[in-house]
Parts: C-alpha cells; sequence; structure tokens
C-alpha cells in the first residue's frame, strides 16, 4: 500500500482529488480532525493550527516495519529488501513535482528513533494541548 500510495501522488489530477476529499473529510464535524500523510502540513492543510514532522532514523524505521509484517505473518522480505524499499519511497516522495515530502516551517519535529510510542503519543499530547488552547475553534 505504501509504495502504491506514494506512485498515486505523483498524478497530479488525482492529488487534486485526493486533497479535495481529504479537506472536505475534515470539515465534517465539529471535533478536531487529526490526519496522517506525507503532505498534510504542507499541501492539504497548511494553516492547520498543529502540525507535526515525526521523523526517525532509516534504520529504525525499516526494523519497526520489518517488525510489523513480521507480526502480521509476512515473513518474506528481509531487512535488506525493506530498507531498499523505503529508501526508495523516500527519494520519490522527496523529489516528485506534486506535492513533495517537505516539512512545513511551522511543523514540530518528533524523532522517534530512540522513543517508544508510549512518550511519542505523550509528546503529541501536550503538543496539542498548548496549541489547542491558543486558537479559537
Amino acid at each position: 500500500i505504501a509504495t502504491l500510495a506514494s506512485e498515486i501522488s505523483k498524478i497530479p489530477r488525482l492529488r487534486t482529488f485526493l486533497v479535495d476529499f481529504q479537506r472536505r473529510l475534515a470539515t465534517t464535524g465539529e471535533q478536531i480532525c487529526i490526519m496522517e500523510g506525507r503532505d498534510i502540513g504542507t499541501i492539504v492543510f497548511p494553516q492547520a493550527f498543529c502540525k507535526i514532522f515525526l521523523t526517525a532514523s532509516l534504520e529504525v524505521r525499516t526494523r519497526r516495519r520489518l517488525e510489523e509484517l513480521n507480526a502480521s505473518g509476512n515473513t518474506t522480505i528481509s531487512y535488506q529488501e525493506l530498507f531498499k524499499d523505503i529508501t526508495q519511497r523516500d527519494q520519490q516522495d522527496t523529489q516528485r513535482k506534486v506535492a513533495p515530502l517537505l516539512q512545513a516551517d511551522d511543523a514540530v519535529l518528533i524523532d522517534t528513533s530512540t522513543l517508544s510510542i508510549v512518550e511519542v503519543e505523550a509528546q503529541i499530547a501536550r503538543l496539542i494541548q498548548e496549541r489547542r488552547h491558543k486558537c479559537e475553534f
């Protein structure tokens, strides 16, 4: 799915449709909308009140993804193959002409390489609370 998402993101007409769809989806309720994606803070919602750019080293992302795949029963891909796939996707996404992967200027960078999921969740929750209190909805 990740590979297909990267390929589909290159198609301008489809990107336009998807961006419009995501914007409509976010405005259908009265609750705060939380979205994740490689261009959410720069293209889809450039005016979002809280933007977070999550990252981790390539090695850590590869290891985490491999653990996810193995836990779901997929043991057919090696660490080296997955490392290569993730590297290629990163390169494609950062260099594509339509909506490239960029950290928004006002996004908070969180490097999760040495953090547990609980620590990452706590940092994100704290940021949202801090920013939410500064905004009027």
